[in-house]
C-alpha cells in the first residue's frame, strides 16, 4: 500500500516537458553562453586595466625616487649647457 501511495504521489508531481519546453530551455542556454562570455571578457579587461595602472604608478615612483632632489638636472645653466656651447657633445650612433 506504501509502495502504491508514493507512486501515485510521484505520478501527480511529475512534471512532462513538451518538445516546446525542451527547445525553450535549450535555446535560453544557448543565449546565455555569449552573455557569460562577454562577462569574462570585461572582468579579464577590468583586471589587465588595473595591472597597468599598478605599473605606471611603479615607473613614476621609481623615476620620481631618481630624480628627487635634483633641481639642476631642469635648469637653464645645467652641466651639458656649457659644453654644447663649446660643441663637445658628440652623438653615438650604433
Amino acid at each position: 500500500m506504501t509502495n502504491n501511495v508514493l507512486s501515485n504521489t510521484k505520478k501527480r508531481f511529475q512534471l512532462r516537458f513538451g518538445l516546446r519546453a525542451k527547445l525553450l530551455l535549450l535555446s535560453s542556454f544557448l543565449f546565455v553562453i555569449p552573455w557569460f562570455g562577454y562577462q569574462y571578457v570585461w572582468e579579464m579587461e577590468k583586471y589587465l586595466r588595473f595591472g597597468q595602472e599598478q605599473t605606471l604608478v611603479g615607473t613614476a615612483r621609481a623615476l620620481a625616487t631618481a630624480l628627487h632632489e635634483r633641481e639642476n638636472l631642469f635648469n637653464n645653466q645645467a652641466s651639458f649647457l656649457p659644453a654644447l656651447n663649446k660643441g663637445k657633445i658628440y652623438m653615438v650612433i650604433n
